[in-house]
């Protein structure tokens, strides 16, 4: 007799439904890393409700995507019941994702040899625990959100981003007519900071160019070599817009994507029309193969970054190797 399969629901891939959300918000222009934001405004970046720590790589974009004001606080059922808070009936909450590494005993012995002369070989285990969270706006209960913390880095605006450049040691021109990295050089050329609208778009153009900067062989080494067209070129693109984003947000700095879209102008192309369309010829899977690979590794440059604009180098060293272990060992 057959066995009955109409019961079975498919197991949810939250990793392509990101994809899929994100490939709409890109056609669109709105995903979050092509959404201007004010700096003035408290930081709206995802963090947990209890601990206040921030979340981050996919599923820091994940909840980006459906949080619905600017306030970022998110938890699960169980820590809003701890709390004594009570999600409201009828919310639906998001998953997220969260990578575990557990270390696995293995004996190396040969057959019947005695236990005491085994000899036990251990090896780490990455494994991944899914959790569904919900937005502050749907908990009964949960306090009102507190004003932000003043930002990080007090620097002058035109200081904050200049700085972060010289601290890891690339050379920086403002004499050119077009934003770029020359990796052969080690060198970013911008044009005058007066020759933008305003400051922070001027920040926004030199964080794109210092997330390339982070593929030099001294420092992540990437892959630099694609040229304007090619599918090496639109994936460092991703790389560099969506860790620019990151950087935005952690240093107080408004955010401006049109700016990067203007300083790097190639005829009449510009990087996001770009990325839209090479995006659009890859099939389902490739989209979310590439999306994410790409937030992963943006994750690594913006904690590369941040050490050194926050001088904060060896608590950021820790993040920066777990993010390279499931970068190599996640089938994304």
């Amino acid at each position: 007799m057959a066995l009955q399969q109409n019961n079975i629901r498919p197991r949810r891939d939250i990793r392509q439904e990101l994809a899929d959300a994100l490939m709409e918000r890109i056609e669109c222009g709105t995903a979050p890393w092509q959404s201007p934001w004010d700096s003035s405004k408290a930081d709206d970046t995802p963090a947990n409700a209890i601990t206040g720590k921030k979340y981050r790589g996919i599923n820091r974009v994940m909840l980006s995507l459906f949080q619905p004001n600017a306030d970022p606080r998110w938890c699960t059922f169980n820590q809003a019941r701890e709390k004594g808070w009570q999600i409201q009936k009828g919310s639906h909450g998001v998953t997220i994702e969260k990578w575990l590494t557990r270390e696995i005993s293995t004996s190396t012995g040969d057959e019947g040899a005695k236990n005491d002369s085994e000899k036990l070989h251990k090896e780490k285990k990455l494994g991944v625990r899914y959790y569904t969270v919900f937005h502050a706006s749907q908990i009964e209960g949960i306090p009102e959100l507190e004003p932000p913390e003043a930002p990080a880095v007090r620097q002058a605006p035109e200081e904050k981003v200049e700085s972060i450049a010289s601290i890891m040691g690339v050379t920086l021109n403002n004499r050119g007519v077009q934003a770029y990295y020359q990796v052969g050089t080690d060198t970013i050329t911008m044009p005058n900071r007066s020759t933008f609208a305003s400051s922070a778009d001027y920040d926004t153009v030199l964080l794109h160019e210092i997330g390339h900067s982070t593929g030099h062989k001294s420092r992540l080494n990437r892959n630099s070599s694609g040229t304007f067209g090619s599918a090496e070129y639109a994936k460092e693109e991703l790389r560099a817009e969506i860790s620019a984003a990151m950087n935005a947000r952690a240093l107080g700095i408004a955010f401006i994507p049109d700016a990067v879209n203007e300083a790097e102008r190639s005829g009449i192309d510009n990087s996001a029309a770009y990325l839209r369309s090479w995006l659009r010829q890859l099939p389902a899977q490739g989209r979310k193969t590439e999306l994410m690979a790409a937030i992963s590794e943006a994750q690594r440059i913006s904690d590369y970054v941040l050490g050194f604009a926050l001088n904060r180098k060896e608590e950021f060293n820790e993040e920066l190797a777990h993010s390279a272990s499931v970068g190599l060992r996640l089938k994304i």
